[in-house]
């Protein structure tokens, strides 16, 4: 079932109007960071600081290391990253309905079931 063009200008409208704020304040905030004094350039130790990026930004080790917080702190971060991928596919549909997620396929069976599946999971828990 496709949209009508009354869905696709609101949503054209409201996404127009998001991506707006989005822009104006992500413009102050780069504004205010990159006032302050320039240093030199840090890509010294490249391999060291991306497996960092990995451990501490994507799996969150140093919030791991309580036991209890940090199970619950996963959950949480990877629940919003979960959602931020249907957001991102519910509001691509209002200007190509069918349009999925393009997900990996792993010997021939595709993602998007567990990805669906963790998505209404987290769905039911934060409800």
């Amino acid at each position: 079932m496709g949209l009508s063009p009354l869905d696709t200008y609101a949503a054209t409208a409201f996404l127009g109007v998001a991506l707006s704020i989005f822009g104006r304040k992500m413009y102050l905030r780069l504004r205010y960071l990159f006032s302050g004094k320039a240093k030199e350039r840090r890509w010294d130790h490249l391999p060291t600081r991306l497996k960092n990026f990995v451990v501490y930004g994507i799996f969150q080790r140093k919030v791991a290391r309580e036991w209890y917080a940090g199970v619950l702190h996963s959950f949480i971060f990877w629940a919003f990253v979960i959602l931020g991928a249907s957001v991102v596919e519910i509001t691509a549909q209002a200007f190509a309905p069918g349009w999925q997620i393009p997900t990996p396929t792993i010997a021939g069976v595709s993602l998007n079931g567990p990805l669906y599946l963790a998505q209404d999971v987290i769905a039911v828990l934060g409800a």
